[in-house]
Order: C-alpha cells, then structure tokens, then sequence
C-alpha cells in the first residue's frame, strides 16, 4: 500500500491504481456507507490499512474514498492511531473544494444579512435560542452544508423540514 501511496503521490495513476486493486482484491468490505478493508480478525488491522487506502482511493478518485473515511472516523483503536492518515485526508478534501464558492443571505432582527463562502472556509452565526424564531434564512447560493450547535440541554424538538438536506 504504501508503494501505491508513493505512485500516486508522483502521479503515476496507473501504478498506483494497479497495485491498490492488487491489495484490496477480495478484501473490501461494504455496507451501506462504510467500507472497510479487511485483513485479519484484528480491526485495527483493518483500520490502519483501511486509513491508508483512504488516502490513496482519494488521490485516484475512486468512489469508495467516502466510505473508507466513515469507517475510520468511526472506528477507534488503542492499537493503532490514524490520526495523520485523517488529517492528511482531510486536507487533501479541502484543497479539492477550495474551488468552491457560495453565499448565504438571511434576515435577523430585522437586518438583511449576505454572508460570502470562498476557499472552503466556514462562517459562523451566533443567536440566542430565545430569538431563534426570528431567524429566516432568505437565499443560500452554492453547495453548503449547516451545521447547529447548541449551548444548553435540548428542552422540545419540532418537525423535521423536509426540503433540508
């Protein structure tokens, strides 16, 4: 694997990709969204060769690079540490969608507000739960994703709004 790693590190895909395929050959595990290599009884086995072919089914723009990261962001070893093979992961997925623009226009307190998104970097927007209702997001521009965060314990829940993704 870290032969394949090192070809596609140069830009040798053809190399890199046959020896990958050569490694993983009857080894691939997949479920709905993860997959996993499989190497032994041992999961952080599994999981070392798993992060790495991570990386270089990344690299080569093979599909299953998103079901590799589930299983290693889910999976945790005393074993074995996978951290640089994430970090190295998700740096390269940042690089990808730097190119990535968009903007996010919403009214609050009366204000009309256009946040811009560029080079993957996010924004955030910080508002009291108390004023929550009066938050009304009015264009979103570009392929983004929302993330809600909250201070104190959850005390009701309301419908889920069906045209969120």
């Amino acid at each position: 694997m870290y032969l394949s790693l090192a070809y596609a590190e140069i830009g040798d895909r053809y190399l890199a990709e046959s020896i990958y395929e050569e490694v993983a050959a009857g080894r691939v595990e997949e479920y709905e969204e993860r997959g996993y290599l499989k190497v032994g009884d041992r999961e952080h086995d599994n999981l070392e060769l798993t992060a790495m072919a991570m990386v270089i089914t990344d690299k080569l723009g093979l599909d299953i690079h998103d079901k590799y990261y589930d299983f290693v962001r889910n999976t945790y070893s005393k074993e074995v540490l996978v951290n640089t093979w994430m970090l190295q992961y998700i740096f390269a997925r940042i690089d990808k969608s730097s190119q990535t623009v968009g903007s996010l226009t919403y009214e609050y307190n009366s204000k009309e507000v256009t946040l811009e998104f560029e080079h993957g970097y996010p924004r955030s927007v910080r508002i009291p739960s108390a004023t929550l209702k009066d938050f009304n997001i009015l264009e979103v521009k570009g392929d983004m994703a929302v993330v809600a965060a909250y201070d104190a314990p959850l005390t009701r829940s309301v419908d889920h709004d069906g045209s969120l993704k």
